[in-house]
């Protein structure tokens, strides 16, 4: 699961930006920079989904709410997301 989500993550803005028109996600195709790019989002998910993790057992919670039972909780849905996006913004601000 963890290969296909960060070969997906690095194929699909590749693909994007080499069959969309000139304002779509990149300007340019297939290269470092796309491929860098989904690499770091990759990472930075794994990451936020450990911290929220990690957050949990340090509190000595199962779930992170009851809203989501057997889920985790609200938190396990978009955990991942919390890092992910931060990475981003900041990567397209520079």
């Amino acid at each position: 699961g963890l290969l296909f989500g960060v070969g997906t993550t690095i194929f699909i803005p590749s693909v994007w930006s080499y069959f969309g028109d000139e304002t779509s996600l990149q300007e340019h195709s297939f290269d470092d920079h796309t491929v860098s790019l989904g690499l770091v989002i990759s990472i930075s998910a794994i990451l936020g989904d450990l911290v929220e993790s990690a957050v949990k057992r340090v509190s000595g919670k199962k779930d992170s709410s009851k809203l989501l039972p057997g889920h985790g909780g609200v938190l396990d849905r978009f955990d991942s997301s919390f890092i992910a996006v931060l990475i981003y913004q900041y990567w397209c601000m520079r």
